[in-house]
């Protein structure tokens, strides 16, 4: 989205996110050479010792609902990446493979940062 403008409200992930979530973990299965269109939504990369990856969601402007692509960045130490946002999914691959020209050193794979539960809509008797 054009950051000079009013930002709009996100309305959320339209997927669950993919294995290349962090909130899955790392791992190093999860990494690709590059982003593509293709790879997106299983994969992510490293860049400057950088785990980017994209999730996809919806916004509304103007009454209607648009997609976007964020850049997720997460780095193991050191300072906060805030999330970018796109409208098109071919600016965020191309700016998530151009964010540096090296990869530098990968993350070291980490477990769920979270446990993923279902809870029973019925009582138990």
């Amino acid at each position: 989205m054009d950051t000079s403008t009013k930002k709009s409200k996100i309305y959320g992930i339209t997927s669950n996110g993919g294995p290349q979530d962090i909130y899955y973990g790392i791992s190093w299965d999860n990494i690709a050479d590059k982003l593509t269109h293709l790879n997106y939504r299983t994969k992510a990369i490293i860049r400057a010792s950088v785990y980017i990856w994209i999730t996809k969601g919806r916004y509304r402007k103007k009454g209607i609902m648009s997609p976007v692509y964020t850049l997720e960045f997460h780095k193991q130490k050191g300072k906060y990446i805030p999330e970018e946002h796109y409208n098109s999914l071919r600016d965020a691959i191309s700016r998530a493979n151009e964010y540096a020209d090296y990869e530098g050193i990968w993350l070291e794979p980490e477990n769920a940062q979270c446990v993923i539960t279902i809870m029973p809509f019925r009582p138990l008797k």
